[in-house]
């Protein structure tokens, strides 16, 4: 499959398409993972570590225990399609309460499909018909079981907390904005 390509009827890159890319580039698993999705794109991205201008906002920024990277915009744009049905994978996951849990048996999906499509779920369920978007995601670990993420609060401007956990133990955070 081409890194880079829209999924379902989405006209921008993903960001669990940008997130399991480097996962795939640095190998490993890593710790202490900050995720950030800074801006929509609808172009190819390049992987590098070397810090943008201050006036070339990245896609995305990640850090973990052992190194910062950026994807950055090339000119060329993105256009293929691979199917990707969110609320159908969603659909497998148990919300109670605030909570959504997902269980260890639905890794044909990326970790980051699940949790990206698990936030949505229950912020659609508790607030409603908005469109969210992902915005980032910080974790000790990347579970390698069932896990749960609950809502936490919402933040000013839009943004949404999510808190996620393994085994009743809290490894990371979840954030979330609303699209105007």
């Amino acid at each position: 499959m081409n890194p880079f390509a829209f999924k379902g009827r989405r006209d921008y890159l993903h960001s669990t398409t940008v997130f399991d890319y480097i996962l795939g580039e640095i190998g490993g698993e890593p710790r202490k993972i900050d995720f950030k999705f800074n801006k929509r794109t609808d172009r190819v991205c390049v992987l590098t570590d070397y810090k943008p201008a201050q006036d070339a906002t990245p896609v995305v920024t990640y850090t973990d225990s052992e190194r910062t990277l950026y994807m950055i915009e090339t000119g060329t744009g993105i256009s293929e399609h691979v199917p990707y049905d969110e609320d159908d994978l969603a659909k497998s996951f148990h919300i109670e309460c605030r909570m959504i849990h997902i269980p260890a048996g639905v890794r044909s999906n990326s970790f980051i499909e699940c949790v990206v499509a698990a936030y949505k779920r229950l912020l659609l369920d508790l607030h409603g018909k908005h469109r969210f978007a992902f915005a980032r995601i910080c974790l000790e670990h990347i579970p390698q079981a069932a896990f749960t993420v609950e809502y936490t609060r919402k933040l000013s401007g839009g943004f949404y907390q999510g808190a996620i956990s393994e085994n009743g133990r809290a490894i990371g955070r979840i954030f979330f904005g609303e699209w105007i």
